[in-house]
């Protein structure tokens, strides 16, 4: 077992180094104009997203050490602060390469720490307040997924400036496409995404689509089908991957469930009953958007902003 956790440490790091060598690659030749947009006033820009990130990392470095010396940590969360800590920093006015560069480096350090992490003190827990705990264990997971979440937003600010320019294919309508086709079982409805346009048509066995898709765009071959979240392997292996992380005393009652017509009903009651909806949610959106990006990057299908 302990293995096979060193070996799940070492993926996370490993994440977390792939995940700033791509970000490092795609946003350092970024304008000023582009870095410095906020989508909306209230909205943070690319430079106040990456120190946000920063603080993230700081943060967290305080406590992957401290939880490897001590099995029970009461020390400050300043989520509720976020914005403050921006502003009282002035990320707006900061280089974009030194931000990026302390972000980086920041993230290197992070994940040398967690490959190396300490087995016997996975389970230490750091008291958030007197109604939340969180063990080192999963503050180490949550941070990825943290980060992760992040790049899209970083993606957003972006996006606002590349929309002016009218420069690629809008993410969200591939997005929206592909809730579409995996809203019922697979080849019920269908989507087709031109390339060269940016154009999406729909079709749906149903019969609730006004045309069907023209034959002409079959033939194209700038011309790809959306996926069913089932072909990107987004279906139950999705819930099984969630149920052995965060609920794993539950993992054989949920292969029952999925044995059986009306699993997902079944399946979000236990959720509810655990506490844990908002959580599958979230983990749910990230990986569906995390996988879509790599199904349009593989498809060579060029998005607006990233």
């Amino acid at each position: 077992m302990r293995n096979n956790d060193k070996t799940k440490w070492d993926i996370l790091a490993s994440d977390i180094e792939t995940i700033m060598e791509e970000a490092r690659n795609k946003l350092q030749n970024l304008s000023e104009d582009v870095v410095n947009n906020r989508p909306t006033p209230s909205d943070w820009s690319a430079k106040e997203v990456v120190g946000h990130l920063i603080d993230s990392a700081s943060n967290n470095h305080q406590r992957f050490v401290r939880l490897q010396i001590t099995d029970g940590l009461t020390f400050p969360d300043y989520q509720h602060d976020n914005d403050d800590w921006v502003k009282i920093q002035k990320y707006q006015e900061a280089s974009w390469n030194d931000l990026l560069d302390l972000w980086q480096g920041l993230n290197r350090h992070l994940a040398r720490i967690i490959r190396d992490v300490n087995d016997k003190c996975i389970d230490h827990i750091w008291v958030v307040d007197e109604d939340n705990t969180i063990t080192l264990g999963e503050l180490m997971i949550d941070y990825l997924r943290h980060l992760k979440d992040h790049m899209v937003q970083i993606e957003d600010c972006v996006v606002g400036v590349a929309k002016t320019k009218g420069t690629g294919i809008s993410f969200s309508d591939i997005e929206d496409a592909f809730f579409y086709v995996s809203s019922t079982t697979m080849y019920t409805n269908q989507a087709m995404l031109c390339k060269e346009t940016g154009e999406i048509y729909y079709t749906s066995d149903y019969g609730d689509m006004d045309d069907e898709i023209p034959e002409e765009v079959y033939e194209n071959e700038t011309c790809i089908e959306i996926p069913h979240k089932n072909e990107l392997d987004l279906g139950r292996n999705l819930v099984f991957e969630f149920i052995e992380e965060h609920l794993p005393a539950d993992f054989e009652q949920v292969i029952n469930i999925f044995r059986r017509r009306g699993a997902y009903g079944r399946y979000k009651d236990l959720l509810d009953e655990r506490g844990v909806m908002q959580k599958w949610y979230d983990f749910e959106n990230a990986r569906q958007t995390a996988t879509l990006r790599e199904w349009c990057k593989e498809n060579g299908i060029e998005l607006e902003g990233l």
